[in-house]
């Protein structure tokens, strides 16, 4: 699972170890593709830019150079990243199972 900010914009996201292929990332999810994007209330399985793929990917607006919105920014990032944690240890526990 992966963080990212652009300014006005908090996204998260899943990807693989440093240096996989996308494609081999692709690979691994897909088998548990429909039950991650119901879980993380995800749009799509993945997006592409370039060569990159980004799984799950979601996105929400912020005005960032207004401090009084950085609490709800750390709030919604820690949310959905404990919620992205969360389903891949299910999916991975279902596994084991």
């Amino acid at each position: 699972m992966s963080g990212v900010f652009t300014g006005c914009v908090l996204g998260v996201f899943i990807r693989g170890e440093k240096a996989v292929n996308p494609d081999e990332v692709e690979q691994r999810l897909r088998p548990y593709a429909a039950r991650l994007k119901k879980a993380l209330a995800a749009d799509e399985f993945f997006t592409r830019k370039g060569t990159a793929k980004f799984f799950f990917q979601k996105f929400k607006r912020f005005n960032s150079s207004r401090t009084n919105n950085w609490g709800k920014m750390a709030d919604w990032l820690h949310k959905e990243a404990d919620a992205y944690q969360d389903a891949l240890h299910q999916v991975v526990e279902e596994r084991r199972a």
